[in-house]
């Protein structure tokens, strides 16, 4: 994918910036209010920016939930790996990708308190302006019956 926003000449006025930071924010909703996967958007402070609706609904998270800061979020579900394990909070793929690495195809279960898991296939990438700077992490992940649809 391309760096749209480097069309933007530096001598571009205040409302041409405001009218394509508009125009890219419009188009980043309409990717994350149509994609099927689960996407989500955390902050490096660990703050979620962005989760579209398919994430929402795979993750259960309640408003209350979703609001939390990062660690009390995290801990509303137990993180496992496909052999039942849990998760250490520094192998999760989101703190993978907060230390630069891109991580794919990781299948975790997300254990609720109600006793629920729900399982995903999980990708995570770091996000760096067109100069290097680290902004945060994507997540896209997708639902899936567990460990064992992966064996067939």
């Amino acid at each position: 994918m391309s760096d749209q926003g480097s069309r933007v000449h530096k001598s571009a006025t205040s409302p041409e910036l405001a009218n394509e930071c508009e125009r890219l924010r419009a188009q980043l909703n309409a990717i994350a209010a149509f994609a099927k996967q689960g996407l989500q958007i955390i902050a490096p402070n660990g703050d979620t920016l962005l989760m579209n609706p398919a994430g929402q609904r795979i993750v259960g998270y309640t408003p209350e939930e979703h609001n939390l800061p990062w660690p009390e979020r995290t801990a509303v579900s137990e993180k496992i790996k496909a052999d039942g394990t849990s998760f250490a909070v520094e192998d999760l793929p989101s703190r993978r990708a907060m230390r630069g690495e891109t991580v794919r195809d990781v299948v975790m279960g997300l254990r609720r308190p109600q006793g629920k898991t729900v399982w995903v296939l999980l990708d995570a990438a770091p996000i760096h302006t067109a100069g290097g700077e680290f902004v945060g992490v994507l997540l896209a992940f997708s639902e899936i019956a567990g460990p064992s649809e992966l064996q067939t």
